[in-house]
């Protein structure tokens, strides 16, 4: 008996429910004055335990070998709750040690809460990996706006969870922590028996681009709701009391539960092949079908009657057709399949490394240092409108761009990384406007940095499963996503606060007061270097006529102009026939990345070996020895809280 598959529809609304408990890293600040107080940690220590929360936040690579590992053996229903699974552990077992050390009921030493909190906050990744690799592997052709949906929740999910505690706990967060231990785990638990992957085109799932528009809805209305409510938090006329705040805290749970219509009328809780329909199923109209349809001959192909998707079928079988006819010429390019050490050999991955780095370190930068950056340029109310306007943002261009390039993508043909580097030409001109902003001007700024920063964070996981496939997704994404972790130490860290000290340091010379800095000049030098670096991250992945090309700047040259028919082969729907005709390799699951056409491209190894050669450039070997070198220095600054750890807890064993 073949076994049963919870629809897509369904595992889509579960993995956005699920999404919610995925952020609970970003909660940190709600109960880091309760454990600072309780342990009688210094400032430099309750940095370390936070440094630790975010470490294990961006953590995400044993979750990603774990579930790729499973998915290569055909688990189509263990491998995803079996990931989320250990993210629920984890998630009880992380803050539960923090909470029976924070209410005295256990000694924990310095080490153990480092390890609770770096332990309860890496739950998010298990349950990240599960749901976002799941669900983009079950809708490859909309695998852009399926990123921006859940990108989104999660980057939702700690407003959701401040408001809980505002409205059921303030401030008692130790009782917090103890809520954070099961809470989000429940809600895990009960999502990943929804959490499979279908391996198989499902009936009526032409409908997923009006049910993905229905959570798209639901979201933008719980970011403003959310974003409403923090306003009405921190206005001085309105004083909310307990059970105002309780009402609000209701109105959040009335909104999160209407996801559960987005699979509203897409055909039950179990998946059913397209074309085993019931025969009143087939023979009500496909609406979605029936625009399809109209759509493609408007464009000049034919369209059988209640077939709507056959001319994807017959381009799959031409390409494979040419493919029989091109022998070896059809074997040199085969559809992206790279291992995460095949993607560090890879030019592709470090020029999309590193645009993200610099991209979302430079909204880390003005999104962690708000504070001072208000209190320099005369502000007096706080940085919390403005970190709400930052969130709000986020979530909308988290959606916006996962959405609209694959809209434009499907429609035109439009390249997916055009959109990266509008993002990053975008984040230059709103880090030079910065500059030179006063505190009036910081509200559009915040508005636009805010969008740029949830661009990067939908863009970064597509292309990634665009350019290095959908086989080892989940590992090859865990890689990419140290990416804001280095820069939110390298920029957000290392480089402001050492171009801040130094402005407030010739302030503090000059005056004969504490270091201090006032004025638009504080940051401005801070600005302008993010500006540069966007603007040479940028250009690293923009071609260059006359110099030969990977995908990532392939893509960008070659596929602008593609027919909209080719666009849609080259983002998922011919493989996905395929699987359905059972033309999918013996012995592993379905391949449904999308055949691309790409001319005159090479492996990507090749391809540095030919631009070696053509140039005349180093060795090979001396270019390897060079990207080893860069690799270290990545890698280095998450070497040094480690240290700060050690000397922290040794420093914390002396005083005591």
């Amino acid at each position: 008996m073949a076994p049963k598959y919870v629809s897509k529809y369904f595992t889509f609304t579960a993995s956005a429910i699920c999404q919610l408990s995925a952020g609970l890293a970003y909660c940190f600040s709600l109960y880091s004055d309760a454990l600072k107080t309780h342990f009688g940690y210094s400032q430099q220590q309750i940095e370390g335990v936070g440094s630790a929360c975010n470490l294990g936040g961006y953590l995400s690579l044993p979750s990603g070998l774990f579930y790729d590992w499973l998915a290569s053996r055909g688990h189509n229903h263990l491998g995803p709750r079996l990931t989320m699974g250990i993210g629920a552990a984890c998630n009880i077992l992380g803050y539960l040690a923090l909470w029976a050390g924070a209410s005295g009921r256990v000694d924990l030493a310095y080490w153990q809460v480092v390890a609770s909190t770096v332990l309860a906050c890496n739950s998010g990744a298990w349950v990240d990996a599960a749901c976002l690799v799941t669900s983009t592997r079950n809708f490859p052709g909309e695998r852009g706006t399926v990123i921006g949906i859940l990108k989104s929740t999660l980057g939702l999910s700690a407003s959701i969870w401040t408001a809980l505690y505002v409205g059921l706990f303030q401030p008692h967060a130790i009782d917090f922590l103890l809520f954070l231990a099961f809470a989000p785990a429940v809600l895990t638990l009960v999502g990943l028996f929804f959490i499979n992957f279908v391996p198989f085109v499902q009936a009526n799932e032409s409908l997923a681009p009006k049910r993905f528009m229905t959570a798209i809805q639901v979201l933008l209305a719980l970011g403003v709701y959310q974003m409403a409510t923090a306003i009405m938090e921190q206005s001085a006329s309105l004083a909310l009391g307990p059970r105002a705040r309780q009402v609000i805290t209701l109105g959040t749970l009335l909104l999160v539960s209407a996801t559960a219509l987005v699979p509203w009328g897409t055909g039950g809780l179990w998946a059913v092949p397209a074309g085993e329909l019931s025969p009143r199923d087939a023979a009500a109209p496909d609406e979605a079908a029936a625009e399809e349809a109209a759509r493609l001959r408007r464009e000049g192909q034919e369209v059988a009657d209640g077939e709507a998707e056959r001319p994807l079928l017959r381009e799959a079988d031409s390409t494979a057709e040419q493919g029989k006819g091109q022998g070896k010429c059809a074997e040199a390019e085969p559809e992206p399949d790279l291992t995460p050490l095949q993607c560090l050999r890879c030019l592709d991955f470090w020029l999309l490394f590193f645009a993200c780095t610099i991209g979302m370190g430079s909204g880390l930068v003005l999104l962690n240092n708000l504070g001072q950056l208000v209190a320099a340029l005369g502000g007096t109310q706080g940085p919390a409108v403005y970190v709400s306007l930052f969130s709000i943002m986020n979530c909308a261009g988290r959606i916006a761009f996962g959405y609209i390039p694959e809209r434009m993508l499907h429609e035109r043909g439009t390249p997916r990384p055009l959109f990266l580097v509008g993002a990053g030409l975008g984040t230059a001109a709103i880090a030079a406007l910065a500059a030179f902003a006063d505190l009036r001007a910081l509200y559009p700024i915040t508005i636009l940095a805010g969008a740029a920063f949830g661009a990067h964070w939908s863009l970064m996981p597509a292309l990634t499963s665009e350019l290095f496939g959908l086989r080892h997704f989940a590992s090859n994404y865990s890689l990419v996503q140290f990416a804001p972790a280095v820069g939110s130490f390298g920029m957000a860290t290392k480089l402001a606060g050492y171009l801040y000290d130094r402005e407030a340091g010739v302030e503090a010379e000059e005056e004969g007061e504490e270091r201090t800095c006032i004025g638009v000049h504080c940051y401005r030098n801070t600005f302008l270097c993010t500006a540069a670096l966007n603007l040479a991250s940028t250009r690293a992945i923009i071609p260059s006529p006359e110099a030969g090309r990977g995908r990532l700047k392939g893509g960008i040259a070659q596929q602008a102009g593609s027919p909209p028919s080719q666009a849609r082969k080259m983002n998922g729907h011919s493989a996905e026939h395929r699987a359905q005709l059972g033309e999918s390799r013996a012995g592993s699951p379905p391949d449904i990345e999308a055949p691309r056409v790409r001319a005159n491209q090479s492996g990507c190894l090749d391809l540095l070996k030919e631009r070696v050669q053509a140039l005349s450039l180093p060795t090979w070997d001396q270019i390897s020895r060079a990207l080893a070198l860069l690799m270290w220095l990545l890698v280095y600054p998450v070497w040094r809280p480690i240290r700060v750890f050690f000397r922290t807890y040794t420093l914390g064993n002396a005083e005591g």
